[in-house]
């Protein structure tokens, strides 16, 4: 069981069939999995005190968050710390296809971490908040700040 809340990153996703789970128990049933999640890109997760064990396969290895000298201001689909790893400010993807975006509270897995969402069809822009913990996106292409 953990201690203390603490946030995880794995950006060799190999195959990109990574799968994660948070659990309240090791039963192997559904009842036991928390959170779970498919990243596309690069990944993090909060595992919570209290949690009784966390699985994840083809991840790769599981570290502490980059904190970058200077938060990027242009940036792929995954997930993403704002101000340490991403700057805030209103960003415009390039994707054409399904983009599903994320602007987030924190990286538990949970649906009360989402703070608004949507799935969208092509190019579409998005405020990300200094106030944001994190913002996701997947099928998105790349983000570019077009107003900080």
């Amino acid at each position: 069981v953990c201690s203390s809340d603490l946030i995880y990153e794995t950006v060799e996703l190999g195959s990109g069939s990574c799968y994660w789970e948070r659990l309240s128990g090791l039963s192997g049933g559904f009842d036991d999995i928390i959170a779970n999640g498919n990243p596309a890109g690069k990944a993090l997760v909060e595992i919570k005190a209290g949690d009784e064990a966390f699985s994840s396969k083809r991840c790769g290895d599981w570290t502490y968050p980059r904190v970058l000298d200077e938060p990027l201001t242009t940036f792929v689909d995954g997930d993403w710390v704002v101000g340490d790893q991403i700057a805030p400010g209103r960003y415009r993807n390039d994707g054409d296809g399904s983009c599903y975006w994320e602007r987030l509270a924190g990286f538990s897995g949970e649906f009360g971490d989402i703070k608004a969402n949507d799935n969208v069809d092509g190019s579409t822009i998005v405020d990300i908040s200094a106030k944001d913990v994190g913002f996701s996106s997947s099928r998105c292409g790349t983000w570019s700040l077009i107003d900080g």
